[in-house]
């Protein structure tokens, strides 16, 4: 299911920090209209609002989709873990009735293409049936965006969101979508309008299907929120919806997370509710006396001419794809404090990183640090796209080592590859269990190759 884009309030926060159970409830009380977007590896959500309520949810995956009470349940599970974006977007009301009006809508045609109908010709016949409310929703070829068509009253409105991040609405945004579904290929889907998605009055009462939401209310005043340091979840209650209690509000910048598969479990994964424990940044330190890998005793994460992840135990689970982008997060975050001190946003670590992912693109394309799917900010890595997590190691490693390479040049310093090296090793000390078991212990000496 396509869902426009709106105006931006807040973008790409992380869930560390970020209470979605408070920021929900605040939403309440400044009458929002719009959605809140919660983001992982492998599923997206949103909570839509309408005047200050909360009217629908929707929890998906490429293969999978969950509306109403039980997408919300799985987004504020899953809006506990760690690796997760939040984004807050404001829409007219008509974009969220619309929204709604296909979650709830009866389905007329399913997933036709423009190679066998004409996504115009079709639009202008549905709208001299005046009498009914009809809404289209559009997924253009090339996973180029999509749209979404709206016909009241025989008025035709359309909102397009491009791969790009570019929201065209309006007249504007209908011809766009006429173009693009014929220069492109497109497939769509036609929705009726039921009782439930009548125009959304101003004040409407909370519902989501036929059962009755319950207004969200926090059940204590919001926490002060330190970024710096996750706060604990709160524990959540529920009567047939979801009881939400603050949050910051930083600006960050966009993404566009893409719908991945959930049950390609070399591939890309679909991540349950589930607990997951938190595993925090190791500072270890500096050793007092740095020694070269030639002068080192030798250690047993490292294998000769290994040039990518060794996996002793093959990841097939949500839970362990999460587990190994934490190490991988501890991984980049402890070469970048061996290699400039400190964990610092912009500085030159990121840029030389940029640079490595840049040079690792063509073979690894996931790691393109344009198309917003791998981002490292403050020492812990976000990844929200589709990637098999063996390459997902091997192609960070390249980008790693290239980083260090360009690092070592730049500086002029002939030290800093001993210092990774060095940092590495004991970081393997304290987490030999961890390597160990997805056998990574090639992956520290690769970094640090040069």
């Amino acid at each position: 299911m396509h869902i426009p884009k709106g105006k931006p309030v807040h973008e790409r926060l992380s869930t560390s920090y970020v209470n979605v159970e408070a920021l929900l409830a605040d939403l309440q009380t400044e009458n929002f209209t719009g959605y809140v977007f919660v983001g992982f590896p492998a599923v997206e959500g949103y909570v839509l609002f309408n005047g200050g309520q909360v009217v629908n949810g929707v929890e998906q995956t490429e293969t999978a989709l969950k509306v109403g009470n039980d997408a919300l349940k799985g987004i504020l599970t899953r809006s506990h873990q760690r690796g997760g974006i939040v984004s807050i977007y404001t829409h007219p009301r008509e974009i969220i009735q619309a929204i709604c009006g296909i979650i709830e809508g009866y389905p007329v045609y399913k997933d036709l293409t423009s190679d066998f109908a004409s996504l115009e010709r079709l639009v202008l016949k549905l709208s001299k049936e005046q009498s009914l409310t009809w809404y289209i929703d559009v997924s253009l070829g090339k996973n180029e965006g999509g749209s979404l068509i709206y016909i009241i009253n025989g008025k035709v409105e359309a909102i397009l969101s491009m791969r790009d991040g570019l929201t065209v609405a309006g007249e504007n945004g209908l011809r766009e979508t006429f173009s693009r579904s014929e220069q492109q290929g497109a497939t769509f889907s036609v929705y009726r309008s039921s009782e439930q998605t009548r125009p959304l009055p101003v004040n409407p009462p909370q519902q989501v299907t036929a059962a009755p939401l319950p207004p969200v209310v926090p059940t204590a005043p919001p926490p002060p929120v330190v970024p710096t340091a996750p706060s604990p979840a709160p524990a959540v209650s529920y009567s047939g919806g979801p009881a939400i209690s603050s949050m910051p509000k930083p600006v960050q910048d966009k993404v566009i997370i893409p719908r991945v598969n959930d049950a390609q479990a070399n591939n890309s994964f679909f991540i349950p509710p589930a607990e997951v424990p938190e595993i925090e940044i190791i500072d270890i330190g500096q050793e007092e006396e740095i020694v070269s890998l030639s002068e080192a005793e030798p250690s047993s994460f490292y294998v000769a001419d290994t040039h990518s992840a060794r996996q002793t135990q093959p990841v097939s689970t949500p839970e362990e794809f999460s587990e190994l982008i934490r190490i991988m997060s501890d991984v980049v975050s402890n070469v970048e404090r061996a290699a400039v001190g400190s964990i610092a946003e912009n500085g030159d670590f990121s840029t030389a990183l940029r640079e490595g992912l840049l040079e690792v693109t063509d073979q690894y394309p996931f790691l393109d640090p344009f198309a917003a799917e791998f981002e490292y900010n403050f020492g812990e890595i976000v990844f929200v796209g589709t990637a098999n997590p063996a390459e997902f190691v091997a192609g960070l490693t390249d980008a790693l080592r290239h980083a260090v390479n360009t690092l070592t040049q730049r500086r002029a310093d002939r030290d800093l590859r001993n210092r990774v090296a060095q940092r590495l090793r004991k970081l393997y000390e304290l987490r030999r269990e961890e390597f160990d078991r997805y056998g990574l212990d090639a992956v520290l000496e690769r970094i640090t190759t040069g």
